[in-house]
């Protein structure tokens, strides 16, 4: 389905930032893996689910939305996926 991609700047150290957005994540039943340097993230949603990855270079979290329920826009999805980053 449709594909977004997205940048979201932080200032606070990787790990929590990383910690933080599995916790959330995996409290939304959604499943994350990853680290400090990428990872990847699937959550379901009652539209379909949400898969994606992400890379973080220098204080930016690079997201890539590989698939997404059509009626969920992807500045919805970044703003949810900042809600789980704290």
């Amino acid at each position: 389905m449709a594909k977004c991609n997205f940048s979201i700047e932080f200032s606070s150290d990787p790990e929590s930032i990383v910690q933080q957005a599995k916790e959330g994540i995996t409290n939304a039943n959604g499943k994350f893996s990853g680290d400090v340097n990428s990872g990847s993230f699937n959550i379901s949603t009652p539209l379909g689910d949400i898969e994606g990855s992400y890379v973080i270079n220098n204080f930016v979290i690079n997201v890539f939305v590989n698939n997404k329920p059509m009626l969920l826009s992807c500045k919805r999805i970044e703003t949810e996926l900042r809600k789980f980053m704290g």
